[in-house]
Order: structure tokens, then C-alpha cells, then sequence
């Protein structure tokens, strides 16, 4: 008896679970070619300067990657924001807005460094894909 009520048991919970996964819509970025999504841009943010959203001094992995990547930019002569935050907001939220900022959410949760430029948005980049991109080709 109660071998049976815990096989229940586990058979709603993975019911459940499979339900909750196929109900939640999953964002999907369309990415262009060197991997960056169009998204609003960070509050303050100004063309040609590449944001990127990572903790400073962060000791972690992550950090070290963001680090690299600023430095990587820098040697280039690219001018960058670093910033362990960044704010998002529209004034006039039409569809289109909507869905740049759902994409702009998307990839300041996903891999850090979140790295923003010219109304385009992409995580955890190679330095090579952000200069493509800041570069306009």
C-alpha cells in the first residue's frame, strides 16, 4: 500500500514537472552571424561603446573572462563601460520593444559577461565576435 501511493506520488511529480516544462514558452534569441541579438540597450548607453555587465574583480571564471575580454577591447582602441549592473527601460513598450527587451533580459541572465553595443546584446562573447560587431560587418 504504501509502496503504491509513493509510485503515485513520483508518477504526479513527474507529470508535473514534464507539464511545467512544455507549458513555459522558451525565449530563443535570433542571433546574427557573429552571435549578437538585437535588445534595448542599457540605460546611458551611447553608440559605439561596447557595455560590458560582469562583476569587477570578480576572482571566479566568469570575471577572469570579462577581464579578458575588456582588455582584449581595449588594446584595440574600443572604447568600453565595464559595470557589475545596468538598468533597462522603455518609455513606449510597442511589440517590437517588448521582444528587444525580453532578449536583453534573457542574456543578462544567461553566461556572464552580458556585453551590449549598438542596440545588440550577446552573452559571454569572444573578443573577436564583439569587435565584428562594434565594427558594423
Amino acid at each position: 500500500m504504501m509502496k503504491d501511493l509513493l509510485f503515485s506520488v513520483f508518477i504526479v511529480f513527474v507529470l508535473f514537472k514534464a507539464w511545467e516544462h512544455f507549458s513555459e514558452p522558451n525565449h530563443v534569441l535570433e542571433k546574427n552571424q557573429h552571435g549578437f541579438t538585437e535588445v534595448v540597450m542599457p540605460n546611458g548607453a551611447r553608440d559605439g561603446v561596447v557595455y560590458i555587465l560582469a562583476p569587477k574583480n570578480c576572482p571566479k571564471e566568469a570575471g577572469k573572462r570579462a577581464d579578458a575580454l575588456e582588455l582584449a577591447l581595449r588594446s584595440q582602441g574600443v572604447a568600453v563601460v565595464r559595470s557589475s549592473s545596468g538598468s533597462l527601460n522603455i518609455n513606449e513598450p510597442s511589440p517590437e520593444q517588448m521582444i528587444k527587451m525580453d532578449n536583453a533580459l534573457a542574456i543578462m541572465n544567461d553566461t556572464i559577461p552580458a556585453v551590449f553595443v549598438n542596440g545588440m546584446g550577446s552573452s559571454n562573447p569572444q573578443a573577436s565576435e564583439v569587435f565584428a560587431q562594434w565594427r558594423g560587418f
